[in-house]
């Protein structure tokens, strides 16, 4: 098919030829003609109305019509209708001289019905039969593709990169200035995407202390090809510090060194794996605390003991009276420290019973107003129909008192102090809670507030034993205890213990009432200890019962003391001996022969086994009376 047909001369330059016509140069009109059947690209002649007036081949190679078949047609005909507003456009631009040149991008129906996707720039050509259009267009099918692949990419990394759970942001190296943040950043750092842009993280307060984010740089700096598993901390908008594991990258974008930081918030693990040593710490300080609060015992009853039976000896006018009362008033002062220390290292001896946490707060309100002061306010607010739970009544006043005396140090001078208990339906505890509104606890104090002999009162201001009493107190019961601190407003402890049963009332059966054992006329007592001095003040003290006494150090020579008496009355063991035969094995021997006879265990901490072994229990160290009242009442 050809232009002439259609009277139509194409032209080279500025002269227009008919064809075929002589070369009017080297070339001649005729291998230009043959240039653009043959080309790759799409040429059309179009009037300016639209009307497709000739196309070259490659129409047929690109959408599968033939030249023939779209001359005369107009081309709006074969434009998606979603690209003929902006393609009649152009052509109305050439058409009334509006622009020179024009470009479009548009899609040109194939025969088979799909559309194929055309880049075209076109320009107006003067022809002696008037005005018509030029148009070269060219198949950009492909490189759409690829870019709306490309772009659909970005937008899904886009959308990736903000609804990641990982904390992502792009920041300028030289300045810090943020780029780009997602929304895990911003929700851990408390800071909204349009308030990060354009700041730096040191305009923030992100990184704390200047020495952290020098660290951080220092490190990225000396690294070969950024920082991987890199262990950081920032912090969020109210100052609480976000511990993350981040990979930290150094990239070129648009001309300029960027910083992208990949991360994980890391902060729960980190705080679980700190309570987790902290607890390890705490079990292992109270391993050791309950050993040596167990030695220790001894040696304060062989103390205090010996005083007493000094005091007992002496006229009430010896001088050196005065003396062994000093030596009595430190040995009790040292037995309280090593209650202390076995309350906190959970072996002391409870005697758990129900108890209903709100009689016990209004019980000892007189108290804790005396303790607080007349310019501290206290409120108790317990809910109606309180669980009892099961704890020893007596360690459970002492522990409220070390915390309201924590409350009263901190508000010196007054305050609130809440005393709160509530049913926990979820975990089956009683929840008490005592709260003041002091000055609070510092946050680099927190971690160390349980710890045995911690404190932040002056020199003989405390032994910083109290928290921990308590501490252990609540973990032997079968609870445990957290707290909440604010600085400038004040602290609540909270102590959660298991719930149980009511107490059940008594029977009250008058057969049976005032009813005691006869006494058994205890004449031969046998002393188990391994620890000398203290066997012997014990063996003092029953001689000067009117016992006969045998005494044995343990195993190696039970045998021997056994054969000293006829029968054994009553034996006084210790638990632990030197050796693997514990006191109370040998105890139950004995007993097994004889039924008839009583066991008083003395031990430093209490043991399940021993409170099983034992008519009665006797702990460590004790006075002369409170022996004297234990023999007493196994005589019944």
């Amino acid at each position: 098919m050809s232009a002439a047909r259609h009277g139509i001369k194409l032209s080279v330059g500025s002269h227009p030829v008919s064809e075929p016509t002589p070369p009017i140069d080297q070339f001649g009109s005729e291998f230009f003609y043959h240039l653009a059947e043959l080309g790759s690209d799409v040429i059309t002649v179009m009037q300016p109305d639209g009307k497709i007036v000739y196309n070259n081949q490659a129409l047929e190679r690109t959408f599968g019509w033939s030249s023939s078949e779209l001359e005369g047609e107009p081309v709006m005909d074969y434009i998606h209708e979603a690209d003929q507003a902006h393609v009649a456009e152009a052509i109305e631009s050439l058409a009334t001289g509006a622009a020179e040149f024009s470009e479009a991008h548009f899609r040109f129906r194939h025969i088979n019905g799909s559309y194929v996707h055309m880049e075209a720039t076109g320009r107006i050509w003067q022809h002696a039969s008037g005005p018509l259009l030029l148009v070269h267009s060219r198949d950009v099918t492909e490189q759409f593709q690829a870019l709306t692949s490309l772009a659909q990419s970005n937008e899904l990394l886009s959308k990736m990169f903000a609804a990641s759970n990982t904390l992502f942001s792009i920041s300028l190296a030289e300045s810090g200035e943020f780029v780009e943040v997602n929304d895990a950043w911003c929700q851990i750092s408390g800071y909204s995407r349009e308030e990060a842009i354009g700041r730096s993280a040191i305009d923030l307060g992100i990184w704390g202390p200047t020495s952290n984010r020098a660290k951080v740089i220092t490190d990225l700096q000396n690294a070969d090809s950024g920082l991987d598993n890199y262990e950081m901390t920032t912090y969020s908008r109210d100052g609480e510090p976000r511990h993350l594991l981040a990979d930290i990258k150094t990239l070129e974008l648009n001309g300029q060194q960027q910083i992208l930081i990949s991360a994980l918030d890391i902060t729960h693990g980190k705080l679980v794996e700190d309570e987790l040593r902290q607890s390890q710490k705490m079990e292992a300080i109270g391993q050791l605390t309950g050993g040596v609060a167990h030695d220790f015992n001894n040696l304060i009853g062989v103390t205090m003991g010996n005083a007493e039976l000094l005091l007992h000896q002496m006229s009430q006018d010896s001088d050196l009276r005065h003396y062994a009362q000093h030596i009595l008033d430190a040995s009790h002062r040292a037995a309280e420290l090593t209650k202390q220390l076995l309350a906190f290292s959970r072996r002391q001896n409870l005697a758990p019973e129900p108890v209903n946490v709100h009689e016990s707060l209004q019980s000892m309100l007189p108290l804790l107003q005396t303790t607080l002061g007349e310019n501290t306010e206290i409120k108790i607010d317990c809910e109606a129909d309180l669980w009892y739970c099961s704890v020893d009544p007596t360690q459970l006043e002492s522990a409220i008192l070390n915390l309201t005396l924590n409350a009263k140090d901190a508000m010196p001078n007054g305050g609130v102090a809440s005393f709160h208990a509530r049913n926990r339906h979820l975990d089956g505890t009683v929840e008490l809670v005592v709260k003041d509104t002091g000055g609070g606890i510092d946050p680099e104090v927190r971690s160390r507030i349980f710890d045995p002999f911690f404190t932040t009162k002056n020199v003989g201001k405390g032994t910083g034993l109290g928290l921990s009493m308590v501490f252990g107190f609540v973990t032997q019961s079968g609870g445990r205890i957290t707290f909440d601190s604010t600085v400038g407003e004040g602290t609540a402890f909270c102590m959660y213990f298991p719930k149980c049963d009511p107490p059940v009332e008594p029977a009250n059966d008058p057969a049976n009432a005032d009813q005691r054992p006869a006494p058994t006329g205890h004449s031969h007592a046998l002393v188990i200890e391994d620890n000398e001095p203290l066997r012997e003040l014990v063996s003092e003290f029953l001689t000067q019962l009117g016992y006969n006494v045998v005494q044995s150090s343990g195993e190696a020579d039970i045998k021997l003391a056994l054969a000293q008496i006829p029968a054994v009355d009553l034996v006084v063991t210790d638990v632990v001996l030197k050796g693997t035969t514990r006191g109370t094995s040998l105890a139950e021997d004995i007993k097994a022969q004889n039924p008839n006879t009583k066991v008083l265990v003395i031990t430093g901490y209490a043991e399940e086994s021993a409170t099983a072994s034992a008519d009665l229990l006797l702990l460590k160290p004790f006075s002369r009376s409170e022996f004297d009242a234990a023999i007493e009442s196994l005589r019944g």
